[in-house]
């Protein structure tokens, strides 16, 4: 079957037997033909094809259009209630992966899920356009599982209640009626706990792989902050996508027909973020494709126009981008008043160790060396306070709502990333030396959040990248049989 976005490196041929005599009498699976995925080093190999045709790529690209085609019409005749498509052919399987099955149940209850809750049309032509991609998600769930519990990575029952008391909310159901709301409408809860637990698992995977081997550092979240500072009084636009990956030439046409299939569906009335949680390849697919908050020179050049030129809720035609086809839903935009580190407000205590500007350096060492006990002796902003007073009583110990930005260089460079209730290091100015210590914090109306929040974008952006090539290694190694 060709999937998008799965290489397929050789094709079984039916057995021999099977001639124009007989050939009802083959299973449908050797009938359709079976894809064995195989990595041999650096090349593909796609074994011993005797077509009688000139090009093996001609052969694979037909049979998979072939493929794609019986697996519609196996589905659509399941979905609909086909008297055909009885309850043995429901356990069927459709697709083994490595030792893991997708059973036609499966598929089947998948479908119903994606149907029910996108809001599209429950009919026959439907079925048939979603089936395939629907087939494909199932695989890559299948294989994203395997690789998490490879690495010891476990998504807990009670992670998954949380998980689900959250589509709950979303869906505006009472606090657990949505396992009944979906058995009303002939859905297993399983199929979406399955889910949930594969998305989970694998965001958890790739957090740890960034985590071990790849972490964000300081100057990455500084030159973000440069780079908003930059941006202010620029146009922003929150944008949601749908991202279907090519993995090969084979796959263009393929997967630009899905793209524009599933824009249909959208403008039809289909709910864009549920189709991107079942559908886009990107790691924003499990919050239903939102990325937030960008400038346009955040984006591809022929995106960034495409966007400058839509209005609020208005969904693109699929784009070509660098390794596949984008969907763009432009959710709001807004002029952009980005983030910049003085506009966090802060409470803090103080001590000062009074120095005059013409302080010989043996004084300076002494109170450095005084401040460096203070700070490891006191214990939390309300002793910070007492032994403040007790320096010097009319001393102004206490800030209220500073602005960092008003402060100088060395002092928010002490206090940034300082803990609520731990002493800074000594820091020299004219007046003398200072301990600082921060008891609140807090982002002003900036439109931007704070350093932490800036990380986990950074982190979340590295993960698209590392779970696109990530999956593709999988795919590219896996033995995937479709059975369909």
């Amino acid at each position: 079957m060709g999937l998008p976005g799965t290489r397929f490196s050789r094709i079984t041929r039916a057995p021999a037997t099977a001639n124009r005599g007989n050939i009802e009498k083959v299973p449908l699976h050797h009938r359709i033909r079976t894809w064995v995925l195989t990595r041999t080093g650096k090349s593909f190999d796609y074994g011993d094809v005797h077509t009688g045709r000139n090009s093996q790529g001609q052969y694979r690209r037909d049979m998979i259009r072939i493929s794609m085609a019986v697996v519609a019409i196996f589905i659509l005749a399941l979905a609909s209630g086909s008297p055909k498509a009885t309850g043995q052919d429901v356990q069927r399987i459709a697709a083994v992966v490595n030792d893991d099955v997708v059973s036609l149940f499966d598929l089947v209850q998948r479908m119903r899920l994606v149907i029910f809750s996108s809001g599209l049309e429950d009919s026959a032509e439907v079925r048939r356009r979603i089936g395939p991609q629907v087939l494909r998600r199932l695989i890559d769930e299948r294989l994203q599982l395997q690789e998490a519990k490879r690495n010891n990575v476990t998504v807990s029952d009670q992670q998954t209640l949380q998980a689900v008391k959250v589509i709950e909310k979303q869906n505006r159901l009472p606090a657990g009626q949505l396992d009944a709301y979906l058995a009303r409408n002939g859905i297993s809860s399983e199929t979406l706990t399955t889910q949930v637990r594969a998305e989970m698992s694998w965001v958890q995977l790739l957090r740890r792989q960034i985590n071990t081997f790849n972490q964000i550092g300081e100057d990455e979240v500084d030159a973000e902050i440069s780079r908003l500072e930059a941006n202010r009084g620029l146009p922003e636009y929150h944008i949601s996508e749908i991202y279907l990956v090519i993995e090969s030439s084979e796959q263009e046409v393929l997967v630009r027909e899905n793209a524009e299939r599933l824009v249909e569906q959208i403008r039809a009335g289909g709910n864009f973020r549920v189709l991107a949680r079942q559908f886009s390849d990107g790691v924003t697919a499990t919050q239903g494709g939102d990325i937030g908050w960008v400038t346009g020179n955040q984006l591809d050049e022929q995106v960034a126009e495409l966007v400058q030129q839509m209005d609020k809720g208005e969904v693109s035609d699929p784009v070509r981008i660098s390794g596949g086809y984008l969907i763009v839903k432009l959710q709001d935009l807004r002029v952009a008043s980005a983030f910049v580190p003085g506009d966090v407000l802060i409470g803090l205590h103080q001590i000062v160790l009074p120095l005059s500007r013409s302080a010989l350096t043996a004084e300076v060492e002494a109170q450095m060396a005084l401040a460096q006990t203070i700070g490891q002796s006191v214990n939390g902003c309300a002793d910070m306070a007492a032994t403040a007073s007790e320096i010097d009583a009319n001393a102004p110990n206490e800030m209220v709502n500073v602005r960092v930005g008003d402060m100088s260089d060395a002092i928010r460079t002490a206090i940034r990333d300082l803990p609520i209730g731990v002493p800074s290091k000594p820091v020299r100015s004219p007046a003398g030396v200072h301990v600082f210590m921060v008891c609140k914090r807090e982002s002003s109306d900036s439109d931007v959040p704070e350093r932490a929040k800036i990380r986990e974008a950074l982190i979340s952006k590295r993960m698209e990248v590392l779970s696109r090539s990530y999956l593709r290694n999988l795919r590219r190694d896996a033995f995937v049989d479709i059975r369909i």
